[in-house]
């Protein structure tokens, strides 16, 4: 008798079977290796309450100077919500570092540098944040610690006391001294001025506003030429379409004498215009003079 033989049709229809029972067995064991497999999670992001452009009431009187001091290193403590006060690096680091100490959980810090109409960050603790500074303003949450490798010579000695001077002499020299002001600069609401038809009021909402890049003359928020004067001066200004500052005005002038540094001083900033439809435009901007 001759063998059975199985027809074609049936043997291609059990290894399909076969075929679509061993993809269903892959299926089911992938399902079941990520429970075998270690899983990692983002640690949660702090919560972060960040001003850019406020200054805690008590910072203006919160300076820490450190310019003229001899050390490898200081720690500030930060602040939430506002920036304190201004903070100088010593003039004889030649670089130096960032990074937060003691607790760090919940980390942030944010920079408000010395001239620059905001602050800028926030930054978390592993974030790179290269900025070239010796005088800003600090936010955020913990301690941080600024550190130099910068060889740092012995501290200065003490002066030898001053031989006591004639009333007459006395009031010569104080009046040759003279008296150092605090000058803090915030933008203001610039629809308090009279732009051109032609221009834009500051508005962050629809366009790219300009940009501050840096003041030729590198002055910081101590001067000597206010003569005692104590206020706010709101100055109205024009950012032209190549960025240069045109069309200075004082609402209400706090005398020949300090109009005239104001001017001085707005004529050297220097900006990247803004931007409207990838198009630079004129823009309205307002500075407060807060003289302390």
């Amino acid at each position: 008798m001759a063998p059975l033989s199985v027809p074609g049709y049936i043997e291609s229809l059990g290894r399909l079977l076969i075929f679509v029972a061993s993809i269903a067995l892959l299926g089911s064991l992938a399902k079941r290796i990520p429970a075998f497999l270690p899983t990692t999670t983002s640690p949660p992001r702090p919560r972060i309450v960040y001003n850019q452009t406020t200054i805690c009431t008590d910072a203006f009187d919160e300076d820490l100077d450190h310019s003229k001091e001899q050390l490898r290193y200081f720690d500030v403590t930060l602040r939430e919500g506002c920036f304190g006060g201004l903070v100088h690096i010593p003039r004889s680091w030649r670089h130096w570092q960032v990074e937060p100490v003691g607790d760090q959980n919940g980390f942030w810090i944010a920079f408000w540098l010395a001239n620059e109409p905001r602050g800028r960050g926030p930054f978390l603790a592993n974030d790179n944040n290269e900025l070239t500074y010796s005088v800003t303003r600090l936010q955020g949450h913990g301690t941080v610690r600024f550190y130099t490798n910068t060889e740092v010579g012995s501290k200065p000695k003490k002066q030898a006391a001053v031989a006591e001077l004639s009333p007459a002499l006395q009031q010569q020299n104080e009046q040759k001294i003279p008296v150092v002001s605090t000058l803090n600069i915030q933008e203001g609401d610039s629809h308090i001025c009279e732009k051109p038809d032609d221009a834009h009021y500051l508005n962050w909402h629809i366009y790219a506003a300009p940009k501050f890049l840096f003041d030729v003359h590198n002055q910081d928020d101590k001067i000597t030429w206010a003569n005692g004067f104590k206020g706010t001066v709101p100055v109205c200004f024009l950012v032209d379409d190549k960025g240069d500052v045109k069309n200075i005005t004082l609402i209400k002038s706090p005398g020949e004498d300090l109009e005239k540094h104001i001017r001085e001083r707005i004529l050297g900033w220097r900006y990247q215009a803004g931007m409207w439809e990838d198009q630079p435009v004129k823009t309205q901007m307002m500075m407060n003079f807060n003289f302390r």
